[in-house]
């Protein structure tokens, strides 16, 4: 799909042309100046002899989306002990351990999207918890900076980070010197990236066409992973968790703590992205290329649920509604990630498989016949780039000797059964066939991690109590 337009950075590079490099990069990618994509690519190119392969880009992107993970471990995880820390981590995996957003891993040129999201967690939860200057505070601004080389709404960490700022400094606890000088940078940045945004077009055919359907899909993406027309409801209880935590934070006597803040910015930037899927992809509205984002309902609301009872917020609510609206919750989240993740195991995988494979057939029968219009056969499905529209400018771009140099032989005739011999291709490949060790290796990292948080419990002073018994 898209992968396509890259053979233009790697003929640049045959050329020794890295002006061209550097243009393509802040060229605009239909809304988008996807920075760091292009340049990543450029490198995995590079690093690979100049061969371009697909499955390390794959691979790339699989390891980025494990980083968001572990970034949301360490950004939002370590507020939470014992079974809070099991349900965060269970959570975690129900949104990305399970292959509910598949898509954007398997196009090898979709890795903007896990780098918008790694490096905006990160901004939210170390630019509103660390006090400016501190190491902490510089990583997450370095993070926020580079969430704008990522995608056109790149700005939104830093857009989260300031209104967060400005709720914290309507309490005198927080109303200090490192706050006022992280919201004013945050705004400064903010304000140097307007210029690449003035002037960007979406496309007028994706884009929601009347209030109505405005509406619908937002209310469908609040309440993912229930994406059926008739749960489009289920946002009422989806979002409540996030909702209850806004309200504890403004109307409270008491100053909550950081993290509360750094929970609520992160809910702030999943409804800014909600909305501008809602009004830039309403007519796509559910859309498995962007349930990276929809699972982030998962995230900062369950988060919020977990504040809300580790803080003990809100004591006048009895027990018994609290863990009916527990159980509730989980039980919507539990039912709908099941749904997603049987359509996509049964259906959607599969026939991207098949879709896959009659793309390379095809790409393999241009170079055989020199013929353009199998690149329009109706076993593509009319999948771009496989369109009357674009069929010949693909097919002119794969004959450049210079591209076709560089392509992945299971797209050249005569070689699909030889492999790919270049070094990170062997790499990408040996992970895959390891990937069984890799899974494990996660497992016990998830379960030592489990213990140090159940086990930190234990007070120090009656650990040493207890050594001191066992001398004699």
């Amino acid at each position: 799909m898209d992968s396509f337009s890259e053979v233009h950075d790697y003929k640049a590079v045959a050329e020794n042309d890295y002006g061209a490099i550097w243009w393509h990069a802040l060229k605009l990618h239909n809304e988008h100046r996807i920075v760091l994509t292009r340049w990543t690519n450029v490198g995995l190119f590079v690093l690979n002899r100049e061969k371009w392969d697909l499955l390390v880009e794959a691979c790339l992107n699989a390891i980025l989306a494990g980083l968001m993970v572990a970034a949301l471990f360490a950004g939002l995880g370590r507020y939470f002990q014992g079974r809070q820390f099991a349900f965060f981590a269970f959570l975690l995996f129900l949104s990305f351990g399970l292959p509910l957003a598949c898509e954007n891993i398997l196009w090898g040129f979709q890795s903007q999207h896990f780098y918008f999201i790694l490096f905006s967690v990160i901004a939210i939860s170390c630019l509103v918890t660390a006090n400016a200057g501190s190491i902490s505070w510089w990583i997450g601004l370095v993070s926020g900076i580079l969430a704008c080389l990522t995608l056109g709404s790149g700005f939104y960490a830093l857009l989260a980070v300031v209104a967060t700022c400005a709720i914290m400094a309507f309490r005198r606890e927080y109303r200090t010197r490192s706050l006022m000088l992280t919201g004013g940078i945050c705004l400064v940045l903010l304000a140097m990236n307007v210029p690449g945004v003035i002037g960007v077009q979406s496309e007028p055919e994706s884009k929601a066409h009347s209030l109505y359907q405005f509406g619908t899909s937002l209310a469908l993406n609040l309440s993912w992973p229930n994406v059926i027309w008739f749960q489009l409801w289920a946002f009422l209880i989806i979002q409540l968790p996030s909702v209850a935590l806004g309200v504890a934070i403004f109307l409270r006597r008491e100053a909550l703590p950081k993290s509360s803040y750094a929970i609520l910015g992160l809910a702030l930037w999943n409804l800014l992205v909600m909305l501008t899927l809602s009004y830039l992809r309403g007519v796509y509205t559910p859309f498995v290329r962007y349930y990276d984002y929809n699972a982030f309902n998962i995230v900062a609301n369950g988060a919020a649920l977990l504040e809300l009872s580790r803080l003990r917020l809100f004591p006048a609510v009895p027990n018994t509604a609290r863990m009916a609206l527990f159980a509730g919750w989980s039980s919507f989240i539990m039912l709908g990630c099941c749904q997603l993740f049987t359509e996509a195991w049964n259906k959607a995988l599969p026939e991207r498989k098949s879709e896959l494979i009659e793309e390379r057939f095809a790409v393999r029968d241009l170079f055989r016949t020199g013929d353009v219009s199998v690149l329009t056969a109706p076993a593509l499905k009319g999948i771009f780039p496989f369109t009357q529209r674009y069929a010949a400018y693909t097919a002119s771009l794969l004959q450049d000797p210079e591209i076709y140099r560089c392509l992945p032989n299971q797209m050249k005739p005569g070689l699909e059964f030889s492999p790919d011999n270049e070094p990170m291709s062997k790499l990408a490949r040996l992970l895959l066939r390891r990937s069984d060790f890799v899974t494990v290796g996660v497992f016990l990292v998830l379960a030592a991690s489990f213990g140090c948080s159940l086990f930190g419990q234990i007070k120090r002073d009656s650990f040493r109590e207890f050594l001191k018994t066992l001398r004699p």
